[in-house]
């Protein structure tokens, strides 16, 4: 589960009241999911989707007004995104409103632990390194 260190640098960054939050390992974003989520954000602070008891805090969309709360449970030595959900207003897309237009879930596959996986044991830093400088 994703921790809070990177999201008040996130808020404080964003020029709108609200900004959405995605991790760079989640290729497979789903749009018409993300446009039903936008309108739900206006009345809440945190809007996050949840299938059974597991969230996505990195397909997310805060608002400013999470700051705060947010600063305040860093302070507290809170780093779990869930721990300042009960100070702010939420809206949980829960499974059912997913499934309508994502029901197999693809805009929360994480592509990183699927990479390391498969990546080749015998690979080293160095080769890739070298490799790298053959392509450029």
């Amino acid at each position: 589960m994703a921790d809070l260190i990177g999201h008040p640098e996130l808020l404080l960054e964003m020029r709108h009241a609200r900004g959405l939050f995605v991790a760079c390992d989640m290729p497979l974003l789903n749009l018409e999911l993300l446009r039903y989520m936008i309108p739900l954000s206006t009345d809440f602070d945190v809007v996050i989707p949840r299938i059974a008891d597991n969230v996505e805090p990195l397909h997310t969309i805060y608002s400013k007004a999470c700051l705060r709360p947010i600063l305040d449970a860093l302070d507290r030595g809170e780093l779990r995104v869930i721990r300042f959900f009960p100070h702010v207003r939420v809206r949980y897309v829960e499974q059912s409103e997913i499934d309508a237009s994502d029901p197999e879930h693809l805009s929360f596959f994480n592509i990183i632990p699927r990479m390391i996986s498969i990546w080749p044991s015998d690979r080293s830093s160095e080769k890739l390194h070298h490799a790298g400088r053959r392509a450029s």
